[in-house]
């Protein structure tokens, strides 16, 4: 399962808010995002990206290619599901 703490994020380490991980739970053949979890500052606005890929049936795979600005907690999705 890949997993991404709040430290690996700038913008977490620029706002001192490094306590956190994001967890994407995704099948292996497909990428189809199965679950998620995240736990930490702005967890309840950043969750929504990945209901929203689960809803449409975006692979994990498509999530991790976006690029989201920068620096911005929504980077903690985006390599989650890299």
């Amino acid at each position: 399962m890949p997993r991404v703490v709040y430290q690996d994020i700038t913008r977490a380490v620029i706002h001192g808010e490094m306590k956190g991980f994001a967890k994407i739970i995704a099948e292996r053949a497909s990428g189809q995002i199965l679950g998620a979890a995240i736990v930490g500052v702005q967890a309840g606005e950043r969750i929504g990206e990945s209901v929203v890929a689960m809803v449409r049936q975006v692979s994990s795979w498509r999530v991790g290619d976006t690029q989201p600005p920068y620096p911005t907690l929504s980077e903690l999705i985006r390599w989650t599901a890299d």
